[in-house]
């Protein structure tokens, strides 16, 4: 993952939400055991699908082990844990891209006052066309390992300026955008 998780949404949101620098530095070391499990849970599901369901397509070879593996109990719950974990990412990075086109660019661009209200209306609509833009998106690029990699050197541009905010005292907004082109 190296640079690509340094611009990453929910990387931000856990460390603005620890109460101190101690607490956010503890979540970073327990999730470096769920990372673990994770990486190790995708390479057993991995060896599995090639043993037992030999010739899958590898997009749904989880499903396939599933499906074959699992009573049916069980299969609802792993299927209602997936869609929590694509849903639970989707929100974070539709509220993330709402907050950054609204705080960041409309509100010092515009010379509108707007009460919180207003404020609310428009963050709703924002959100609703990242979610429309990303459902276009989708359908458009079937492919999840090139959507992955895209994201993947997206992100990796975005680290220059953060990792040179973060580190070089002399950032500037300037030199932070012109770090991204």
């Amino acid at each position: 993952s190296g640079l690509v998780n340094v611009p990453s949404v929910s990387e931000w949101q856990r460390i603005y939400s620890a109460d101190s620098a101690r607490t956010a530095r503890g979540s970073y070391l327990i999730q470096i055991a769920g990372v673990i499990f994770f990486y190790a849970s995708t390479i057993l599901i991995g060896l599995l699908t090639i043993s037992l369901a030999p010739g899958v397509e590898p997009d749904s070879a989880l499903f396939v082990i599933m499906n074959s593996l699992l009573p049916p109990g069980f299969l609802g719950l792993a299927y209602a844990g997936i869609l929590s974990v694509v849903m639970s990412s989707v929100d974070s990075l539709l509220l993330a891209g709402s907050a950054t086109i609204l705080k960041d660019l409309y509100i010092p661009f515009s010379n509108r006052e707007m009460n919180q209200l207003q404020l609310l209306k428009l963050a709703r609509w924002i959100t609703a066309i990242f979610g429309i833009l990303g459902a276009l998106i989708a359908f458009v690029y079937q492919d999840i390992v090139q959507l992955t990699l895209v994201a993947a050197f997206t992100s990796a541009c975005l680290a220059v300026p953060v990792l040179g905010g973060m580190f070089w005292r002399r950032t500037t907004s300037k030199g932070a955008i012109a770090s991204m082109i």
